[in-house]
């Protein structure tokens, strides 16, 4: 069976809250090389700042994940698609139609 590509179609984020501990919300889209979407895939983000992590959040049946990440304090953060995961999908950065990385400021 062959190997399809998956690329990100869509990477947004706003913050939410204060000063003193503001969170993330987080939205993202994957679709296949045909332009379909997929079934709940596998993404992978990663942010820096004082709370840096890496973690993995499993998309809905459209390929999309809409979540909220807690507890920043720094003025900015950048968040970034590290990868995508799927059985019998490859995620190819060089299609994305979106940038892999967001930066986000503190709301507050």
């Amino acid at each position: 069976m062959p190997v399809i590509a998956l690329y990100l179609h869509k990477f947004s984020g706003e913050g939410d809250g204060r000063d003193d501990g503001w969170q993330a919300r987080i939205k993202a889209e994957i679709r296949d090389s045909n332009g379909d979407r997929v079934r709940s895939p596998i993404i992978v983000l990663a942010w820096d700042g004082a709370n840096a992590a890496t973690e993995a959040f499993e998309a809905n049946k459209d390929g999309k994940i809409n979540v909220r990440i807690n507890g920043f304090t720094d003025d900015r953060v950048t968040f970034s698609v590290v990868n995508v995961i799927l059985d019998g999908y490859t995620y190819q950065p060089a299609l994305n139609s979106a940038p892999a990385s967001i930066v986000i400021e503190n709301p507050g």
